[in-house]
């Protein structure tokens, strides 16, 4: 693992808090560790991306900033960074947040791949993305994975993030209100929300939330909650956490067969199988086809 300045992901007029760790250097991907410890809540200077970058959230979450435009970006999501667009961010949690950032050097490549529609800018995701991100992560310090395996699997990766559906975004005042719904469901994923709750804290009908937050980002709030915790959890086992219940109860599940039972239903697989998984570096595309009421 190398450790590279922040300026090897993006620019800056003044100094990043971040650091960055390069786990795989190719001319064709990037892959990098980026953790941010911010100063504050509030918005960073002006930076850009110096390459094409596929992100995902590992812990915590934060908000992109662009121009008018702003999107909450967490383990539920994919984020696209475009070379050279400017943007800022802000946080949702002090203590800050880490990222995978897969970086695609050719910008005639990613043009090529997001040529039949307009890239998206921040979508929520399969939890299976999200673990094979993992799994694809975890294989870049495996000594029997190739360079060309990893260069195939990581363009095979951004394919698949291109490919997730865009959804027509609500009006300003409603998006951000869909953003702060979205920014409470990421700071504290592991609490047991109920709309009654969230009614309360957003001075609007349970009918008038579902309805918003469902047709602003494909999912009910429900599921929302549990692809938030299921990415939690699939991070926190690719990094080796060994107590499932531990990780289940941590996460806001009643019990390790609560937490065992989103997996298989979501992932086909149980948690130790996946942490199996990211520990070899193997690929999540063996498993078995997803149950689709993961969208219910």
């Amino acid at each position: 693992m190398l450790a590279r300045s922040y300026e090897s992901l993006s620019t800056a007029q003044s100094r990043l808090d971040w650091s960055v760790d390069e786990l795989f250097s190719s001319p064709v991907v990037r892959l990098s560790s980026l953790t941010c410890h911010p100063d504050s809540l509030g918005r960073s200077c002006e930076k850009s991306a110096v390459d094409n970058q596929l992100v995902f959230v590992t812990r915590g979450g934060f908000v992109r900033h662009t121009g008018r435009s702003s999107q909450v970006a967490n383990a539920g999501k994919v984020t696209f960074f475009r070379a050279g667009m400017p943007y800022r961010t802000s946080h949702l949690d002090p203590t800050g947040d880490c990222c995978m950032v897969f970086s695609f050097a050719s910008q005639e490549l990613f043009q090529d791949l997001s040529e039949a529609s307009a890239a998206p800018a921040c979508e929520v995701i399969h939890p299976r993305l999200f673990a094979d991100a993992l799994a694809l992560a975890a294989s870049a310090a495996s000594t029997s994975t190739t360079t060309l395996e990893f260069e195939e699997r990581s363009l095979a990766l951004l394919a698949r993030a291109l490919a997730c559906p865009p959804r027509a975004a609500p009006g300003a005042k409603a998006l951000a209100e869909v953003h702060a719904i979205e920014s409470l469901l990421t700071a504290s994923p592991g609490t047991d929300w109920s709309l009654a709750a969230l009614s309360r804290r957003f001075d609007k009908t349970p009918f008038y939330i579902t309805r918003l937050f469902r047709r602003a980002t494909g999912l009910p709030l429900h599921r929302y909650l549990v692809n938030l915790r299921l990415a939690a959890a699939l991070a926190r086992l690719a990094e080796g956490e060994d107590n499932i219940s531990r990780l289940a109860f941590d996460l806001g599940f009643s019990s390790h067969g609560h937490l065992s039972g989103a997996f298989r239903r979501a992932l086909s697989v149980s948690p130790a199988a996946f942490r199996g998984v990211a520990r070899a570096g193997g690929s999540a595309r063996k498993w078995k086809p997803v149950d689709s009421r993961w969208l219910e």
